[in-house]
């Protein structure tokens, strides 16, 4: 019984980290064509400024996500959440 559940818990963990592999993948192309670049951490704060002008909400919250969990630039995390409150009012 033991043997069947450390297969089952490693089983889990590997789906785990597909899942998270994966969804990371889906966040990164979703940026990178938003933003209209194949390198984001070649993207200075004032670059990534102006590419996120006129962006809509959702694609805001991928960009502040990817930031946040990849360089954490906080003057650029601000940025953005000014942007789609900005966007939530209008």
């Amino acid at each position: 019984m033991r043997v069947a559940e450390e297969a089952t818990e490693r089983t889990e963990n590997v789906l785990r980290q597909t899942e998270k592999a994966a969804r990371e993948a889906e966040l990164r192309a979703a940026v990178l064509g938003a933003l209209g670049t194949a390198n984001y951490d070649e993207l200075s704060v004032a670059e990534v400024s102006r590419r996120i002008e006129g962006l809509p909400t959702e694609q805001l919250r991928k960009v502040r996500e990817f930031e946040k969990n990849h360089k954490n630039r906080e003057t650029l995390i601000e940025q953005i959440d000014r942007k789609i409150r900005a966007n939530e009012s209008s």
